[in-house]
């Protein structure tokens, strides 16, 4: 009952997506029945049997908006909680908000929910990065050995966590972001785990990096406002320094030039019937090896007086992509979602490369 009535007072909460997804539809208030659940999974032990199972489950039929909340019931007395919403109707950032603002015993203070985003004015290099990455993300796929295998539709799960403060010392110390050194560490994990498995180099490849666009005025607001930059993200690097160096360059770049503010002016003058073709074409081009997001849930989360003790956003695989790396920093933790078809071979050693390339980072930034 009270995620109904909270539901109720969330505008996001009140629509869904037709096919197609161009326009979201105002919907009747929702309905506790249609929209909470509770499952049980005796036999999983850390929470992934759950999670697959949400990724693969459709979400409520029509005329109910497309969102639902999952009671699952594990092992041992213990249990998850599982908020889900159709990508198109909010982005990470958005979707961490409401679902704090839907399960948290009392609110999050203001200062601990996921940063919004403030405007700045759009200058001429940001427009020019912001159309390069239009360019770009119309040409062939540039997806290295790695990621070039047929999707077979069936994606599995693999979690790997640190302490959060292991990656803002390493930023500190070396001049990077948490993301810069996420993404540092990803590459040298993808080169190695290749080199592993295939005995040769990967070359580098291109990945997409959300960048939320939300602003305070739409904290809670209906659609995803989210645009995309075009890293890539040097998998060939010969050293863990150099890898992260090549990463912050390109992170520096884009900041510099408004790259984020650009591409959100760009987004809101293009029709949205061309928006979706374009959209569509991404999605089915698979124009690059996979997504790499980052978001930060904010503290701990208290549900009926229990502490929640881990926290992860992950979004399902779009067609014909074989990877979705979601980075989540909840707490003190930082968890790395690998979110990997079955034909990229080798996925489930992503997090442990990824873990090993953190530490030889941290070596260098004593």
């Amino acid at each position: 009952m009270r995620v109904a009535e909270r539901a109720f007072r969330l505008p996001a909460l009140r629509y869904r997506v037709e096919a197609g997804g161009r326009s979201a539809l105002l919907t009747p208030p929702p309905v506790a029945d249609h929209h909470v659940f509770a499952v049980d999974l005796p036999g999983d032990k850390d929470a992934t049997q759950a999670a697959e199972s949400m990724l693969s489950r459709p979400l409520p039929p029509a005329p109910a908006p497309t969102w639902d909340v999952w009671l699952i019931r594990r092992a041992r007395g213990s249990h998850t909680l599982c908020f889900r919403i159709d990508h198109v109707l909010l982005d990470g950032t958005g979707a961490c908000r409401i679902a704090r603002d839907l399960l948290e015993d009392q609110p999050a203070p203001a200062g601990a929910l996921p940063r919004l985003h403030t405007p700045r004015p759009v200058r001429a290099r940001g427009m020019a990065s912001a159309c390069k990455d239009v360019a770009l993300a119309m040409r062939p796929p540039r997806l290295g050995p790695a990621f070039s295998g047929q999707a077979t539709g069936v994606a599995r799960l693999a979690h790997t966590d640190v302490p959060l403060r292991t990656l803002r010392t390493i930023g500190r110390n070396l001049g990077a972001t948490i993301n810069d050194v996420h993404l540092g560490a990803l590459a040298l994990a993808v080169g190695r785990l290749h080199r592993q498995l295939a005995g040769e180099p990967h070359p580098a490849v291109r990945v997409s990096v959300p960048l939320s666009i939300r602003t305070p005025e739409r904290a809670d607001a209906p659609l995803n406002d989210v645009v995309s930059s075009l890293l890539t993200l040097p998998c060939d690097a010969v050293s863990p320094l150099q890898a992260l160096t090549r990463v912050t360059a390109q992170t520096a770049r884009l900041r510099e030039s408004g790259h984020r503010d650009a591409a959100r002016l760009l987004l809101a003058a293009v029709p949205l019937r061309l928006a979706a073709a374009f959209g569509a074409r991404v999605a089915s081009v698979c124009p690059v090896a996979m997504d790499c997001s980052n978001v930060n849930v904010g503290p701990a989360l208290l549900h009926q007086g229990a502490r929640a003790t881990h926290g992860a956003i992950v979004t399902p695989l779009i067609r014909n992509q074989l990877c979705h790396i979601a980075l989540t920093g909840y707490d003190d933790t930082a968890r790395l979602t690998v979110l990997a078809d079955d034909a990229l071979t080798g996925a489930d050693g992503l997090g442990e490369h990824w873990l090993a390339a953190l530490h030889d980072l941290a070596d260098y930034a004593r």
